[in-house]
């Protein structure tokens, strides 16, 4: 979030403020740009670099400034892989009500779910263009 770069391209929530209140009613109180469902909280810091390593390269291949990034934690490490794909589908659900226009996902595993093919699919017919997903 304070990276030089990103920082001047992070989304903001229009409807939601700094004041501990989910002003928006979607559930998550000060999600101004975006929510940590590891933590279930509105803390996006990056924990490995992963999140910033990727941003940068969407930035440095950008055609157009006007890039908003919606910056959604979803998996650690520490968690089991339930976990992560709850939050995974969370995630993907929040873009997708927040109306995200282009969702790149940097997950994937060996085991199809029924969970997170739902959300990409609701996500798409929303008209989101949704990137990534190593299977």
């Amino acid at each position: 979030m304070n990276h030089p770069l990103i920082k001047k391209h992070l989304w903001v929530n229009p409807r939601e403020k700094e004041n501990s209140t989910d002003n928006d009613g979607n559930g998550y109180a000060e999600d101004l740009h975006g929510w940590n469902f590891v933590s279930n909280n509105a803390d996006l810091s990056d924990n490995h670099g992963h999140g910033t390593h990727v941003a940068g390269i969407i930035l440095q291949k950008a055609k157009s400034h006007r890039v908003k990034f919606m910056i959604l934690k979803y998996y650690d490490p520490e968690k089991s892989g339930d976990d992560n794909l709850l939050n995974t589908v969370k995630a993907i659900r929040y873009a997708t009500k927040m109306k995200a226009d282009i969702i790149n996902y940097s997950g994937g595993g060996d085991i199809k779910s029924p969970l997170e093919e739902a959300a990409i699919r609701d996500a798409q017919k929303q008209g989101i263009l949704f990137c990534g997903g190593g299977r």
